[in-house]
């Protein structure tokens, strides 16, 4: 996934199981949201994210005026939690987003 620097548009995800079956957020008590960038340990962001459609394990992180001023290439995690039961999502995989240089501002 890309997108350009300085970008605040919201970023889509379903959440899959390990057979490609999306997973019923209904339970979900949060949803968090983990970017950190690669070589980095420390997270960009770590925030609440908003749940789209339970049914079909959608969920969305609006970004923030400064969240992606820097560009590079991060990992992005999804962190589910059913009343103290995580699970992080993407299961299979890496999530990764590269934000793109602007040219200007």
């Amino acid at each position: 996934m890309r997108i350009q620097q300085y970008d605040t548009y919201p970023i889509d995800y379903q959440c899959v199981d390990e057979n490609n079956q999306p997973i019923d957020l209904s339970s979900a008590t949060s949803v968090g949201f983990v970017l950190t960038k690669d070589g980095d340990s420390t997270p960009s962001i770590s925030a609440e994210a908003t749940v789209v459609s339970p049914q079909i394990g959608l969920i969305r992180y609006p970004f923030q005026d400064g969240e992606t001023d820097v560009p590079g290439m991060y990992r992005i995690e999804w962190k589910l939690d059913f009343s103290g039961s995580i699970l992080t999502v993407p299961r299979n995989d890496i999530l990764w987003l590269y934000i793109i240089g602007a040219t200007h501002q």
